[in-house]
């Protein structure tokens, strides 16, 4: 755990050697920072503890989006994270149609954001968050090339069929993070926004693959496991900010 908490502080700190110096005294900043701050973003989890032995995985990639609301002249942002990893697919291909399985791990959370004010090449700030996150397993079956055949013959003939949801089960969560962002314009509309955190969150339950053959039914090609989740988060996004 401790190797790859120091390993992205450094690919922080060497992100952050890129940015730009800009004059951020207390005033000035703090009038020149829009009110919404909207971060589309990926998200790569290194599963850490009895998490990482339970998933059998190291790294779980992800994307989200993240919306916040500034607080009139003060360095604090409230705001809203949703997001979350999808792993272990598995495809089965029979009489012309493809069966896909998919596992994901959904989450939501209500977040703050503080920026100590620093003479700093980078813009740094602290995070924290609480939420929930959701683990579903869910199954469908689409024809092979539905969706060409439904352009030429415009029909909608090709959609998904035998859906189901095979597993779905709830957590809570919380966190903190250390970030900063890397200002592209001396307005401050607009950032690469970098973050390195640690996510916590309640015991719950999840499938994994098997490996092997892909069976008939997709149940049958996954495990059942029952972990807390505990992962190391590595955020790049680009902030656009606007009134």
């Amino acid at each position: 755990m401790k190797t790859k908490l120091i390993t992205l502080i450094v690919m922080l700190i060497s992100l952050s050697s890129f940015a730009q110096e800009f004059n951020r005294s207390n005033p000035e900043y703090l009038g020149a920072r829009a009110t919404l701050n909207m971060i589309p973003e990926i998200e790569i989890g290194f599963a850490i503890d009895d998490f990482e032995d339970k998933i059998e995985r190291d790294i779980l990639i992800g994307k989200g989006v993240s919306v916040f609301y500034r607080l009139k002249k003060k360095p604090i942002d409230i705001g809203l994270r949703i997001g979350g990893f999808s792993y272990d697919h598995t495809t089965r291909i029979y009489d012309g149609n493809r069966q896909k399985n998919k596992n994901k791990i959904w989450n939501c959370h209500a977040a703050f954001r503080f920026e100590p004010l620093l003479n700093l090449p980078v813009q740094p700030y602290f995070e924290g968050s609480l939420g929930f996150n959701h683990y579903k397993t869910k199954t469908y079956t689409k024809q092979i090339g539905a969706r060409l055949l439904d352009f030429i013959f415009e029909t909608d003939e090709g959609g998904r069929f035998n859906v189901e949801r095979l597993h779905s089960d709830w957590g809570t969560n919380y966190g903190g993070a250390i970030g900063c962002y890397l200002f592209l314009n001396k307005e401050h509309h607009s950032a690469i926004d970098i973050q390195v955190g640690y996510r916590s969150g309640s015991t719950a339950k999840f499938y994994v693959a098997k490996g092997g053959t892909i069976k008939e039914d997709p149940i049958d090609n996954y495990e059942e496991r029952e972990s807390a989740l505990s992962l190391i988060s590595l955020k790049i996004g680009v902030s656009v900010m606007g009134f």
